[in-house]
């Protein structure tokens, strides 16, 4: 599984592309989004881990009775 520290790497590296000054405008702006979008990812991952670790120290989930 991808995890929220590679995801950001790899948001690293194309906001870098994305910035480079000798691209088209379209190129950098598919690269940017590209960024935000492994950003988001990163952050949606970080929130699954917490629910996680959450759901693992209450002993699962709540079942209904």
């Amino acid at each position: 599984m991808t995890t929220a520290n590679q995801c950001e790497a790899y948001a690293a590296e194309y906001q870098a592309r994305g910035t480079a000054p000798d691209i088209s405008i379209q190129r950098a702006t598919a690269l940017m989004s590209i960024s935000q979008s492994w950003t988001t990812l990163a952050g949606q991952l970080d929130r699954l881990a917490q629910i996680i670790k959450d759901e693992d120290e209450e002993g699962g989930l709540d079942q209904p009775n």
